[in-house]
């Protein structure tokens, strides 16, 4: 985890996991809740909420940190559509943890899932976020980035 760290300084827990499977590891929640206290903290609210941030990093101070803020998105009828199909296929789907797309390739499949600005793999969030004004002060609400950035994204 600590290299993990040195390639960027804040991380979510999946594409923590994506890439340390990459590297050829095989992460399970016991080994990564106890390494993640080793080198970082988690951060609770605001725009960098369920967060792994390194120690001794605080993206309140680096403008950078903007590209790893957090969107949570949410789909409130997610659960009544699956409950449909799983009713007209007869099936249930269960998705395993290593399965979620962290990257908004795919539809989510969480009702709730966080997503950090720097995985998601869409042109046009990559360009709004390229191209957005930078806050001169770091905002509790919406970190580095202005409101209409973050609105013009959801």
């Amino acid at each position: 985890l600590k290299g993990l760290f040195e390639e960027r300084p804040l991380w979510l827990r999946g594409p923590a996991e994506e890439r340390l499977r990459e590297k050829g590891l095989q992460p399970n929640v016991s080994t990564m809740q106890k390494t993640f206290i080793c080198v970082s903290y988690l951060w609770s609210d605001g725009p960098w909420r369920q967060v792994y941030i390194r120690l001794g990093y605080d993206p309140r101070q680096h403008t950078e940190s903007r590209f790893m803020q957090v969107i949570d998105f949410r789909d409130r009828f997610l659960k009544e559509r699956r409950a449909y199909f799983e009713r007209v296929q007869g099936t249930f789907d269960q998705t395993p943890a290593d399965a979620l797309d962290c990257h908004f390739r795919t539809p989510p499949v969480n009702r709730s899932q966080l997503y950090q600005y720097i995985d998601i793999e869409d042109e046009v969030v990559q360009q709004l976020l390229n191209s957005s004004e930078i806050l001169e002060e770091c905002s509790f609400k919406t970190g580095w980035l202005p409101q209409k950035t973050l609105d013009a994204i959801r």
